[in-house]
């Protein structure tokens, strides 16, 4: 299960913004956000927005997908919920300048 995920992150470093691969902007991404008094829906739209201004909305779409269908084959617990406040965080990240922004859009798109 954990190979699809790496191979789809590495196929998506290849076709993503040129600022760092994108396995490791996604991971240094999420671990510089502090996530954990906030909502499940608002860790999903904050940390697809974030990732999309860090390192491209490829990038933040694969995260988002990844992590919802590990969600389904694994452990965790998939919602459909996710993947809409991570559709809204990419949406919001290609409409604001910064995080800051983002944050505010994330909220007036309900995550």
């Amino acid at each position: 299960m954990r190979i699809l995920v790496v191979l789809a992150l590495a196929l998506v470093s290849c076709a993503s913004a040129p600022r760092a691969p994108a396995s490791t902007c996604m991971q240094q991404t999420v671990d510089s956000l502090d996530l954990a008094a906030l909502s499940g829906d608002r860790k999903h739209c904050l940390a697809s927005g974030s990732i999309a201004l860090r390192c491209g909305s490829a990038s933040a779409w694969m995260a988002g997908y990844g992590k919802e269908f590990g969600d389904l084959f694994g452990p965790g617990s998939f919602q459909r919920r996710d993947l809409r406040a991570n559709s809204a965080g990419r949406h919001c990240a290609a409409r604001v300048a910064g995080e800051a922004d983002l944050i505010a859009c994330c909220a007036s798109a309900g995550f």
